[in-house]
């Protein structure tokens, strides 16, 4: 069953001739009335792994950053492990997945840690984060800023400006 899901990801995430955004972000981005490039720019930032096969950098499923330390792990299972033992210490600082979806606030979008690490699933709590913020902002360069940093402070706007910058970096 996980072999099937797993190849069936791989084929749906797989850029098709139409678009450089793999089909999955567009599908997901289209139900959760968010621009696709800004999710798929958003999850490059967040989750960016080198591919030497391909050459190219991509968003990576199986990323953790714990108490700020980026951990990339070659299967979901090396990943769900890290995580569960890192709960286990009492842990909360742990963002997870393609779009670093921080434990800490979102937990309870999640059945369990091992579901946060859900490709499809972590994309779609990711995007309807980002159209919250954007419907806060009603801008989506406000928005994405305040998908890393809300706060008000100079240091916190300070920090949205500069993870925008990458975004729409990516985005070029």
């Amino acid at each position: 069953m996980y072999l099937f899901a797993l190849c069936l990801m791989l084929l749906s995430w797989r850029a098709d001739a139409e678009s450089d955004i793999p089909r999955a972000y567009r599908v997901i981005a289209f139900q959760e009335k968010v621009p696709a490039d800004i999710v798929y720019a958003v999850a490059t930032v967040e989750s960016r792994y080198f591919i030497k096969t391909i050459n190219r950098n991509r968003p990576w499923p199986w990323t953790l950053n714990i108490e700020k330390k980026p951990y990339f792990f070659k299967t979901r299972a090396e990943a769900i492990q890290k995580l569960n033992n890192y709960l286990r210490t009492g842990g909360e600082s742990v963002a997870i997945g393609v779009m670093q979806i921080y434990w800490r606030w979102h937990k309870d979008k999640f059945k369990s840690p091992g579901h946060a690490l859900e490709p499809y699933y972590n994309i779609r709590i990711g995007a309807r984060y980002l159209r919250r913020k954007y419907m806060l902002t009603n801008d989506w360069y406000t928005a994405v800023g305040h998908y890393h940093d809300a706060g008000t402070s100079p240091e916190a706007l300070q920090r949205a400006e500069h993870y925008r910058k990458l975004v729409y970096r990516e985005l070029r």
